[in-house]
């Protein structure tokens, strides 16, 4: 493993959409994949920030980022995983996992693994109700 000491806060994917960016389209597609580590500081989305575009994951996985709110995976818009894993993040505040600003998850709970994470595995704001 390879670690460097002293580095600034970093997150390991954004995708932009209109909510972001007026008129992007961002979209995003993982496979086989295992995205780990990121740490945002006091931003959202240590893995995965999704602000408006659209991500799939499939057979891939997020792993250990420690954001201060809104853990592995943020979302605003569409996210769909199938056959992946979300574990081992640490948000300060909620969604140590995945959090749902908005819009749509798709997360059949048969196939996805969303556990180990603090201080919830999933979170999101009134009226949505967490999606795992």
């Amino acid at each position: 493993m390879l670690t460097a000491s002293n580095t600034p806060f970093f997150r390991i994917v954004e995708v932009d959409g209109g909510s972001q960016v007026l008129f992007a389209q961002g979209w995003l597609t993982l496979s086989t994949v295992t995205i780990s580590n990121g740490d945002v500081g006091l931003g959202v989305g240590g893995g995965i920030a999704n602000l408006g575009g659209s991500v799939t994951i499939t057979a891939a996985g997020a792993h250990a980022s420690h954001p201060s709110y809104c853990g592995g995976i943020y979302t605003d818009t569409a996210l769909t995983m199938t056959a992946s894993s979300v574990t081992g993040h640490t948000a300060g505040v909620n969604g140590g996992g995945i959090y749902q600003n908005a819009g749509s998850v798709a997360l059949p709970l048969l196939f996805n693994k969303v556990s180990g994470n603090f201080p919830n595995d999933c979170a999101a704001p009134a009226p949505l109700t967490a999606p795992c």
